[in-house]
C-alpha cells in the first residue's frame, strides 16, 4: 500500500486493511487510517477502528491520538468523542 500514489485506489486498499487490522493490530490500523488522503474515507476508516477499540479500551484510542499529532484536530476530537473521551486531553 505504501507504494501506491495517494488517491482512491490507495485509500480503498487502506480501508480494507483497516477493517481487518482494527481487530488484530489496532496500532497499525490507526497508522494506516490516518494516512488516507480523502478526508471522508479517512474519517470512515478511523470510525471503524474506534468503533471496535473505543468500547473496549478508550485509553488506547487516547494514547494513539496523543502520540500522533499529525491527524487534523477536528478528526482527533471526533475520535475522542466517539471513543468516550469527550474531547478531553
Amino acid at each position: 500500500m505504501s507504494r501506491q500514489p495517494p488517491g482512491p485506489v490507495r485509500d480503498e486498499a487502506i480501508s480494507t486493511f483497516v477493517q481487518w487490522a482494527g481487530a488484530n493490530d489496532p496500532e497499525a490500523a490507526f497508522m494506516w487510517a490516518a494516512s488516507v488522503s480523502s478526508p471522508q474515507t479517512r474519517t470512515e476508516a478511523l470510525d471503524d477502528i474506534i468503533g471496535r477499540l473505543g468500547e473496549k479500551a478508550p485509553e488506547a484510542v487516547e494514547a494513539w491520538l496523543a502520540s500522533n499529532p499529525a491527524l487534523p484536530q477536528d478528526e482527533s476530537e471526533r475520535a475522542r468523542e466517539r471513543a468516550g473521551g469527550g474531547g478531553k486531553r
